[in-house]
């Protein structure tokens, strides 16, 4: 984890960190401030931990095909560098 404050999550590659800057100017520097900047590292420790476990869960339903109901928001992002 990042130890000074205002930085993104190591788990957001490059790629990925500069495609959300493009997308929404100001965006990502609002969220830095008010989500990244309020937790202590510890937080973002957990916060990276659950993310990261979320991400696992979807890649298990994606993957193994048992949820009925398809993943469209998850799925635009299979084909892509994450």
């Amino acid at each position: 984890m990042p130890s000074g404050a205002g930085t993104c999550p190591p788990t957001v590659p490059a790629p990925g960190r500069h495609l959300l800057e493009c997308a929404a100017p100001g965006h990502v520097e609002a969220v830095r401030r008010a989500v990244f900047d309020a937790l202590t590292p510890a937080q973002l420790t957990l916060f990276a931990e659950v993310g990261e476990a979320v991400d696992a869960a979807l890649q298990r339903m994606d993957a193994d095909g048992a949820d009925p109901e398809p993943l469209p928001w998850h799925r635009r992002w299979a084909g892509s560098a994450r």
